[in-house]
């Protein structure tokens, strides 16, 4: 009985090759996204981005210190002002 993969494989100890086709090169897609700048500008944007955030952070802290600052050390009682909470009878 013969082996059906000895065709196949070739005679022992030969090796064999397979010639693959050529692959065309890639075809380059058309970009109609806008997103055309190269990934070398993404770092200075973010970098920009976090120093105007941290930038907006130290002007609001000082601001809210400003404003507590202006605050009377202690309100009175709340019962003396007008608009204060009502007795109902």
């Amino acid at each position: 009985m013969t082996d059906p993969l000895a065709a196949v494989a070739g005679p022992v100890g030969v090796p064999t090759t397979a010639v693959a086709a050529p692959t065309p090169p890639p075809r380059r897609e058309v970009n109609n996204f806008g997103d055309t700048r190269s990934g070398g500008l993404a770092g200075p944007v973010g970098l920009l981005i976090v120093v105007l955030l941290a930038v907006a952070t130290v002007l609001l802290i000082r601001n809210m210190n400003a404003r507590l600052r202006r605050l009377p050390r202690e309100f009175g009682n709340a019962t003396n002002t007008p608009g204060g909470p009502s007795t109902v009878e």
